[in-house]
């Protein structure tokens, strides 16, 4: 029986969409605030807000700089602009309209590559695997369906959890979506619920946010004062560095240079 995530309280918060911009740039202007840096899809939705809210002429020289991309906003911020107004039930143009919707196509069609190439890498042909088929494949779509590149912790270098790697977790280590074995010669399976992943990363973070703070803003120093020996990934159950331990378990945990997670898993 899988294992339920300690010293988690599930509340049920209504959605409103009207008020996700507001809280989002109240988050926004706070990373200015401290100093922090944003991550690319942070940026991107922090300029669409800013932009529906004040206008393009509102904005400063240097914000506009990274804004357009010659006479045209940037494709993945206008992505975004379109995306809050859909959201917020707004008209919009049938020429943005049509854009948005080959976006969305070509976004739709890389997290299908993604999942593949990571079904691949099990030993199996990919190609072959469909919903008809596999019930690995339909859990994992269910799972990952409504998941996007998110930041986990804001800081001096934000840490991150991309799509893809989010995939690769649930491919290798969760019993529910592990599809063959392939090249995967070390492989462990969470002894927890698999439909709690994201929610134990989150535990796990938030238990370990000091030590990754710390190791980040050092991180964050060697690249402002050109010191490469104190640019280093973190590491956590690998080599001399120790694992995390939660609820009587130990975890690997491994984040780049750039404050991606790599990869995280139980270690047993």
């Amino acid at each position: 029986m899988k294992k339920d995530i300690p010293n988690i309280i599930k509340v049920n918060v209504p959605y409103d969409p009207h008020r996700v911009e507001d809280t989002l740039l109240w988050r926004y202007e706070r990373i200015i605030e401290e100093g922090y840096s944003f991550s690319e899809h942070d940026f991107d939705l922090f300029c669409a807000i800013l932009i529906r809210k004040h206008g393009i002429e509102k904005l400063s020289t240097d914000l506009k700089e990274r804004i357009f991309n010659g006479d045209n906003i940037r494709p993945s911020i206008q992505f975004q602009i379109t995306a809050l107004a859909i959201e917020q039930g707004e008209e919009v143009q049938e020429e943005e309209f049509e854009n948005h919707t080959r976006e969305r196509i070509i976004r739709a069609i890389e997290r299908k590559r993604i999942v593949k190439k990571e079904i691949a890498r099990t030993g199996i042909n990919a190609q072959k695997v469909t919903l008809n088929n596999s019930k690995y494949y339909r859990t994992l779509l269910n799972l990952i369906k409504g998941f996007v590149d998110i930041t986990l912790i804001d800081w001096f270098i934000p840490i991150t959890l991309t799509f893809e790697r989010f995939v690769h977790i649930y491919v290798k280590h969760v019993e529910e979506t592990k599809f063959g074995d392939g090249q995967f010669k070390r492989r462990s399976f969470f002894d927890y619920k698999h439909d709690e992943l994201y929610s134990l990363i989150k535990k796990i973070l938030r238990q370990e946010e000091k030590s990754i703070k710390d190791h980040f803003l050092e991180v964050s120093a060697g690249l402002a004062l050109n010191k490469p020996e104190q640019v280093k990934d973190y590491r956590r159950g690998i080599g001399k560095h120790p694992p995390i331990n939660l609820n009587g378990d130990q975890f690997k945990l491994t984040i780049d240079k750039t404050g991606k997670i790599m990869s995280f898993h139980q270690i047993k």
